[in-house]
Order: structure tokens, then sequence, then C-alpha cells
């Protein structure tokens, strides 16, 4: 007869120091990614708009 497998769950404590590093680490990209992606998208959007105004122009 096989013996049930234990569930080693972590502490509390060890899921509050992961959930820590997580967020510092997500907070860490969003920092440098997203005024990039923001710059990005805006530029095109500026873009869209110039050539927008062009068309209508003529």
């Amino acid at each position: 007869m096989e013996e049930p497998l234990q569930h080693n769950l972590p502490d509390e404590n060890f899921n509050d120091a992961i959930i820590n590093q997580v967020s510092e680490i997500s907070e860490k990209i969003a920092r440098e990614m997203f005024p990039r992606i923001a710059e990005r998208i805006i530029r095109e959007e500026i873009e869209k708009l110039k050539n927008g105004a062009t068309d209508t122009e003529e």
C-alpha cells in the first residue's frame, strides 16, 4: 500500500516574499516598457492625424 503524498506547502512568509519579489519585478518592467510603448503609440497616432489632414487638404 502506497503512502499518500505529503503536501509541503510553503509558509506564509515565503508566499509574502514571493509576492513582493514578483511585484517589484513587474513594476520595474512596467516602468521601463510603458513609456516606450506609449511614445510609439502617440507617434503613430500623430502620423495618422497628419496623413488624414494631408488627404483632406488635396
